[in-house]
């Protein structure tokens, strides 16, 4: 089935994931797949995109409530398909060095969710009428330091 949401909660916190494909157990097809559209699918630029967009995340979520809805594991990959012709495709798994970064930052993602909604009190930008002092890029400080 496509376009699927999945619920499920972690402790006492409730979680969803939009799965673009909804794998189906029932015949051992144990893979959940997204598709993404890219300008560049070489090695670098993909790197780039999942590190950026955070879809290394959004794998380790998804493979999270694949398990906690049926009690097995299940592989994500993700497809990217080039968005000009010839629309070239590339299929990708994450390494476990990757998914391990991504396994610790959605649990401390999960760890600030609990505290906000214990304590009442969200992160969020200094309040309006608050004045924020921004300098030049760090990359430009480094070339143009006489400024």
């Amino acid at each position: 089935m496509s376009e699927q949401t999945l619920i499920w909660q972690e402790g006492d916190t409730w979680c969803r994931a939009m799965l673009d494909r909804w794998p189906d157990p029932a015949v051992d097809l144990r893979a959940i797949v997204d598709l993404k559209t890219t300008p560049d699918i070489s090695d670098e630029h993909l790197v780039k995109a999942v590190w950026n967009f955070g879809y290394h995340q959004q794998a380790d979520w998804y493979e999270r409530g694949y398990r906690a809805a049926h009690g097995i594991p299940a592989e994500f990959y993700f497809i990217f398909v080039q968005k000009d012709p010839p629309h070239l495709v590339r299929v990708v798994q994450l390494d476990e060095q990757l998914r391990t970064i991504a396994r610790a930052r959605n649990d401390e993602a999960l760890d600030v969710w609990r505290t906000c909604q214990a304590t009442g009190q969200w992160p969020a930008y200094p309040p309006v009428g608050d004045i924020t002092l921004i300098g030049p890029p760090r990359w430009a400080r480094t070339r143009e330091e006489s400024w």
